[in-house]
């Protein structure tokens, strides 16, 4: 199949030449061919039908083979959700200040009246990507069938084929914000193309006011005014005054309710940047060397739709790019310099670069449309157009090379889950120990465990806990956390024995802080299987009240083994290896970078 896949990106290039030769010069559509003249025979019918019943399978399969995994930081929402249930207003811990562990205010208010009935929050949060999925798909929808005037049954085809074309299913029963924030963000891109054929006021404040709201479910949904007024300045030069004033109104619906949420978060918070952004963006570096990985990874990961978008592009005739397309690429290289320096440790699916692909999607239609158009009118007969037109779409759109073959091994091999699922576990199992929720626990996963457990939780990571967000050095962090007295410490290690270096936060690399004093105060208790990979071990505080029922609850009911000393070296014995066995850039007292 993957010599299929190439096969497909050399067809896509090929059909850009007759895109380019036989399409007029025009800003957003292909020719304005009645619908009728194409997609209306018996046998075009079977074809698109066909079509969407090949993707809604293949996307079902997807679904199956990945509905026992999710992404830990979905349960970080559900923490704060719960927390805003229980009164206890947007916190982390109960007992502490308001903190902004979270970059989708409106994603945890979504979830939170589901969890009020008694909704389970990841079934709620899939609930909520899947509805959104559908909404990018009518939005797709409607821009065929108005900019590119086609029929409803191949408009419908086309569109499907977006949740296939991209990692739509994995991210959706991840159940972090990723498709919710998507789908307000190309509602605004797609309110945009209307704002280019005519601009109100009417078009102007919804894209400002979808904006906003994109904004509320991720920062990145700033991107979408700021293009709109590249692209206005950069093609027109701020030189039409109807448009110019639209555009002013538009800056003005999204910028007002901006400067109002941010002298908020000011107020209750006492920053506007929220613990995130210092975590993984907070380096002095120029890019991130993750974040310049997960670029390579999404645009390797979808060549075909890059290599469709490409095309569609080509200078092959005087065809000029308009508005609608710079728009897109200005959004599209909005992304790549805003990822290229953030640290994008555990990048789902490429979840991050996500809301590009839509983008992606929409700027390769035009070859997309010609190809199945050219299809549907050649005259052959319908069996061979037929068996073309699925060679095709499972070439072009339904990722079998990499995708259903890949889950499919993995279903064999009986492994259809990944590790985040056994955090969920692992918050199950200690939230049956007695006390537990007057227990404080300390650990680099900061997801499932706080949320099963609701104990005082001290983020080692820092994405909850503000003062090591703010204390990116080491020792500061590492002083801090000892400092805190934590009840437990769930130390995550390789199952090799090996320290973890390439963790978030100050103290991401293990090795940096091992030989801290603070360590001689805990005692190993156990070892908690969280992958082929990792392990948590735990490590209880000696002078912690009932030690000796804690320790012994932990080795019976959680941990998976009892090793006859901890996989690592800490405290004391760390500081006794020589610091030739570290790398110098990551001796015990030097800073972590990211």
């Amino acid at each position: 199949m993957t010599g299929l896949y190439f096969v497909a990106i050399g067809l896509l290039l090929a059909a850009a030449i007759f895109v380019q030769a036989r399409w007029p010069a025009s800003a957003t559509s292909m020719p304005q061919d009645p619908a009728a003249a194409w997609g209306q025979r018996r046998s075009d019918q079977i074809l698109w039908i066909g079509f969407i019943l090949v993707a809604l399978t293949c996307f079902a399969i997807q679904i199956y083979l990945t509905r026992q995994t999710f992404i830990d930081d979905a349960y970080i929402v559900f923490r704060y959700s719960q927390n805003l249930l229980d009164g206890h207003g947007l916190r982390w811990n109960a007992q502490d200040a308001p903190t902004e562990g979270y970059t989708d205010l409106l994603y945890v208010l979504l979830v939170a009246p589901f969890m009020a009935i008694g909704v389970d929050p990841l079934f709620a949060a899939r609930g909520l990507n899947a509805l959104a999925l559908g909404g990018i798909v009518y939005l797709l929808y409607r821009i065929l069938r108005r900019d590119f005037v086609l029929a409803r049954v191949p408009a419908i085809a086309i569109a499907t084929g977006f949740i296939v074309a991209t990692r739509s299913a994995e991210i959706l029963t991840g159940g972090l914000e990723t498709i919710v924030f998507t789908f307000f963000f190309f509602w605004a891109f797609e309110r945009t193309l209307e704002f280019y054929r005519e601009p109100t006021r009417n078009t102007a404040i919804s894209i400002g006011a979808l904006s906003f709201a994109a904004f509320l479910v991720r920062p990145e949904g700033v991107f979408v005014p700021i293009a709109i007024l590249g692209a206005f300045v950069l093609l027109d030069h701020w030189r039409i005054a109807n448009e110019r004033k639209g555009v002013t109104i538009l800056l003005a619906a999204f910028g007002l309710p901006l400067i109002v949420y941010l002298a908020w978060k000011q107020l209750y918070f006492g920053s506007i940047v929220p613990n995130p952004a210092l975590v993984k963006a907070g380096q002095h570096f120029l890019t991130s060397e993750r974040g310049l990985g997960s670029i390579a990874n999404f645009f390797g990961d979808h060549a075909v739709l890059l290599a469709a978008a490409a095309a569609s592009l080509l200078p092959l005739r005087s065809r000029p790019v308009g508005r609608p397309e710079l728009t897109a690429i200005l959004l599209v290289v909005g992304y790549l310099l805003f990822y290229a320096r953030v640290d994008t440790l555990a990048d789902w699916a490429e979840r991050y670069f996500y809301p590009t692909s839509v983008l992606l999607y929409f700027l390769a239609l035009p070859v997309f449309v010609f190809a199945l158009r050219t299809l549907a009118t050649w005259p052959a007969l319908a069996p061979v157009r037929i068996a073309i037109g699925f060679f095709l779409m499972s070439a072009l759109f339904f990722r079998i090379h990499n995708g259903i073959e890949g889950y499919g091994s993995l279903l064999k091999a009986g492994v259809v889950s990944g590790p985040e699922d056994r955090n969920l576990v692992l918050g199950h199992k200690l939230a049956k120990i007695k006390g537990i929720r007057d227990m404080s626990i300390a650990s680099v996963d900061a997801g499932a465990v706080p949320f099963a457990t609701m104990s005082y939780h001290i983020d080692m990571v820092g994405l909850n806990t503000r003062y090591i967000a703010e204390h990116p050095d080491v020792t500061s962090a590492a002083a801090y956390l000892f400092d805190q007295r934590p009840t437990i410490i769930l130390y995550r290690t390789l199952q090799s024995g090996e320290y973890v270096t390439t963790g978030h936060g100050p103290l991401g690399d293990e090795r940096t802080w091992a030989a801290n004093p603070g360590w001689d105060e805990y005692a190993y208790a156990g070892t908690f299987d969280e992958s082929d990979v990792y392990c948590m071990n735990f490590f209880v505080r000696r002078d912690a009240p009932q030690f000796d029922q804690l320790m012994q609850a932990l080795r019976t009911t959680v941990a998976d083994r009892v090793a006859a000393a901890p996989p690592v070296k800490l405290g004391r014995e760390a500081a006794q290896v020589p610091a030739t066995q570290f790398p110098p850039e990551t001796t015990h007292t030097a800073p972590v970078r990211n």
